[in-house]
């Protein structure tokens, strides 16, 4: 867990807050009372924000606080921020940066709430390049599946729910299979739509070329290493579209819906494909297109994996966070943030 990475490299985990969302008054009461002695006693800077809860939390605990400090949110969810007037006081008046994960997203907040379009940075997510890297075991999953070596596969690691594209895949691979019949399908993940998607599955005369592996966690790498291509359908809530990120760090093109801040991540025609959304004539011609042209598929794989190594890798997204702490402290206080 990210708690588990913070303690091993030897920063202070306070536990004093329970850090409750189930919005129990006393709880809720004993949170605002001790980060409010926290922040006098530890004297920080910046407080930075994840969740709504948080943010909230954070915001009425630093009312009439004299120092100089920050109040940053990071909106990571692609959904609609709330727009009422509690929120649009605590987004306007009481954060003083927030951070989200696409150009997309930054449209629906300034829309939103009307905040100045330069109180809001583009922040895209990262990905561990040493787990998701080319030369993972490709032969491990398709064994497992009965995959032969030389069968082009396509594979989407998603929650099992509804939005996240299953139900176009299952639209698009009669049309597929069609024109590629030794082609197989690997769905990735778990969800609430596990049974039925599985039932579906058992009933279709095509069911041997797909195959539901469930969650998997230690082998994912080699999930992306069975596969020819990558696929993200849905963007549902995931602002940071993880899996377009590991599969590009794996080496594997993505075929996307242009939904969301998608295309913001994949370059079209060089790290990967963008279909409309909801079109399976379209997803079907993109996954015949990369399994008929192998060499095309690769070449796109390893542009992926450069496109990493240039903007999604932590140290650039921890970068990028240092420079937006430092133009917000400049804003506010008309001072640069290393002078304090």
């Amino acid at each position: 867990t990210f708690e588990e990475q913070a303690r091993n490299s030897g920063i202070e985990i306070l536990t004093s807050l329970t850090m409750d969302r189930r919005l129990y008054p006393v709880n809720l009461y004993r949170d605002y009372r001790e980060l409010r002695r926290l922040v006098e006693e530890r004297r920080f800077d910046i407080i930075h924000s994840h969740l709504l809860h948080d943010n909230w939390l954070a915001a009425l605990s630093l009312r009439n606080y004299r120092r100089p400090h920050l109040l940053v949110r990071t909106m990571h969810r692609f959904e609609w921020p709330r727009r009422d007037p509690a929120h649009r006081w605590l987004f306007h008046t009481r954060t003083d940066r927030i951070l989200t994960t696409s150009e997309a997203m930054k449209r629906r907040i300034v829309s939103r709430l009307g905040v100045p379009p330069e109180s809001v940075d583009v922040i895209f997510g990262a990905v561990d390049l040493d787990r998701f890297h080319p030369g993972a075991d490709r032969l491990k999953i398709r064994r497992e599946y009965s995959i032969p070596d030389d069968a082009p596969v396509a594979g989407i690691v998603a929650r099992l729910r509804q939005g996240r594209g299953h139900d176009w895949l299952l639209r698009a691979v009669p049309k597929v299979l069609t024109v590629v019949p030794h082609a197989h399908f690997l769905i990735v993940g778990r969800g609430e739509i596990k049974r039925a998607l599985r039932a579906e599955i058992a009933r279709r005369p095509d069911r041997d070329h797909l195959h539901s592996t469930g969650f998997r966690f230690d082998d994912l790498p080699e999930c992306y290493a069975a596969m020819t291509c990558s696929m993200f359908l849905g963007q549902g809530s995931e602002g940071s579209c993880r899996a377009i990120l590991e599969a590009m760090a794996s080496g594997r093109p993505v075929i996307g819906g242009d939904d969301g801040g998608v295309a913001e991540i994949i370059a079209a025609g060089r790290t990967g494909l963008i279909v409309p959304m909801g079109d399976d004539q379209a997803l079907a011609e993109a996954l015949i297109n990369l399994f008929r042209h192998p060499e095309k598929a690769a070449a796109m794989g390893l542009q992926a994996r450069a496109e990493c190594e240039r903007r999604f890798t932590e140290a650039v997204r921890t970068s990028l966070i240092m420079d937006c702490y430092r133009r917000a402290w400049l804003t506010k206080y008309g001072q640069d943030l290393t002078a304090q």
